[in-house]
């Protein structure tokens, strides 16, 4: 029995002392991969064209991926990069002493390898090639190497497989199917690649092989489909259509950045078989996926090309916030003299983690003494709150100069409440959960629900939902909602 977390392996534990080369660290197994090594005590090495990609997953070694630069001792390797782009790096390789490392390539080897699309049958030319070159180098240099071929990979929303299709679904509220669409798939989700990953890297006995990993559940495409409709909290629309309305339809979504790599084939493919066996990596090293069963961070919306509603849900946030400066203005100026009064200093200014992590200043009316640790708000006593904080806090009229915020485009009035940068393990959560793909707000789901940041998981978990799940009709609910007194801000340590 192997168990990737305590890294325990038939024949004995694993040395935690040796560090593990990562390539391939900032994608969406990387990612995966990091956070495994480091719950089980590994030190990963991460690797990047970019330096401090990474930054922010703390305990990572993030280094930039120069051949020019210092090679340290670095014996194990997992390589998540396409395994075309390896070859590329071998002199890399050798130059940090590896001698063991394990790659992914892709069930597409033998799934594109017939298709009618050239460009698919060059990317399963491609993966072979580039196992072919890992074999013959690593064997040559008496490295031991291994291959691991998933299938559908899914998680996070950063993949191009299952987050497609809830892109499609955001965007035009139906999924478009060819025939029956009955052919069965097994999506395998990104967690359980990189646990895959680590179980090989530590399974001594195993090497020089390449193994075929899939999805813990084997479901037709349609009622994948349907799956991700349901994750969104919407009801399935499904339409069926003839090849050639869908071959049209793929011609016009290709000219949307985002959809350019569909292709007609992915059509006819909706009716095949693409079931593979993972019996040999489940016997060999313990290989034991999980089913497909989505979770709203697996659909969550990441990247630059927003959905309409956060479009027209700026245009509100732009609508309201000037409309609450101008009209709220009196109320404003007698809350701030009233902060006068009873600090001296009413208006407290606090470096915030933004969209994308960037960081902002967070405005607000001050509701603690002057010289309160810069800390999350249930670690503070409450006996840092003052008199008229304590009424400005119950009434939310602390909350008011954030509309400065949301004008300005670095908050809207519904999204995460923006925490600290010492909140490291809320950062790691939401940053797992894509939560950073938007804006942070003033309220949202989690405070309506009175959820507050002393539960770290459980926020960026609801955090998660309530972007999955957000229209704009939830927009205006989560701000009546609290308007009319529903929900609480972080609870202050009695």
């Amino acid at each position: 029995m192997v168990f990737a977390g305590d890294f325990v392996v038939s024949g004995g534990s694993v040395d935690k002392s040796v560090p593990v080369g990562v390539l391939g660290a900032s994608s969406l197994v990387g990612g995966y991969v990091l956070d495994l090594l480091l719950k089980g005590g590994r030190r990963p090495v991460a690797f990047s064209r970019q330096a401090g990609v990474g930054s922010a997953l703390g305990g990572v070694d993030w280094r930039r991926l120069d051949p020019g630069l210092p090679a340290t001792s670095i014996a194990e390797w997992i390589c998540v990069a396409p395994v075309w782009v390896l070859p590329e790096h071998f002199s890399f390789l050798e130059a940090h002493g590896v001698r063991r490392i394990v790659a992914l390539s892709s069930t597409s080897l033998f799934s594109k390898k017939q298709s009618a699309d050239p460009r698919e049958t060059a990317v399963a030319a491609r993966l072979a090639e580039g196992e072919r070159a890992l074999r013959e180098w690593a064997e040559s240099r008496g490295i031991e190497w291994v291959i691991l071929r998933p299938t559908l990979i899914y998680g996070r929303g950063r993949d191009k497989n299952i987050a497609e299709i809830a892109r499609f679904v955001r965007r035009f509220g139906f999924f478009p199917l060819f025939g029956a669409a009955r052919g069965l798939r097994q999506p395998i989700h990104g967690e359980n690649v990189a646990e895959a990953c680590l179980l090989a890297l530590n399974a001594s006995a195993v090497s020089n092989r390449a193994y075929n990993i899939s999805g813990g559940e084997t479901l037709s495409y349609r009622d994948m489909v349907t799956r991700v409709f349901h994750a969104l909290g919407h009801r399935p629309r499904l339409l069926s259509v003839p090849l050639f309305a869908f071959d049209l339809g793929v011609a016009f979504l290709r000219l949307f950045p985002r959809f350019r790599h569909w292709s007609p084939a992915m059509a006819r493919r909706m009716n095949e078989d693409l079931v593979f066996d993972h019996d040999p990596a489940t016997s060999e090293f313990g290989f034991s996926p999980r089913s497909f069963i989505l979770k709203p961070q697996d659909v969550a919306f990441i990247g630059k090309e927003w959905p309409m509603v956060f479009v027209l849900t700026r245009f509100f946030d732009i609508l309201f916030a000037l409309f609450g400066l101008i009209v709220g203005f009196p109320l404003l100026l007698t809350v701030a003299l009233l902060g006068f009064f009873d600090t001296g200093s009413p208006i407290f200014f606090q470096e915030r983690v933004g969209r994308r992590q960037g960081p902002f200043i967070l405005v607000k009316f001050r509701t603690m003494c002057p010289g309160t640790a810069s800390v999350a708000t249930h670690l503070a006593g409450a006996s840092a709150v003052t008199p008229v904080g304590r009424f400005l806090r119950r009434t939310k009229l602390d909350e008011l100069p954030q509309l400065w915020n949301v004008l300005k485009g670095e908050m809207s009035f519904v999204g995460p409440r923006p925490c600290l940068y010492n909140q490291q393990e809320l950062i790691d959560e939401r940053e797992k959960r894509g939560v950073y793909a938007v804006r942070p707000g003033i309220t949202g789901l989690a405070q309506i629900r009175g959820i507050d940041m002393s539960t770290p998981e459980l926020l960026a978990e609801t955090d998660a939902r309530m972007i999955a799940e957000f229209t704009l009709g939830k927009y205006f609910t989560y701000i009546l909602r609290t308007v009319f007194g529903e929900g609480s801000g972080d609870r202050i340590r009695g």
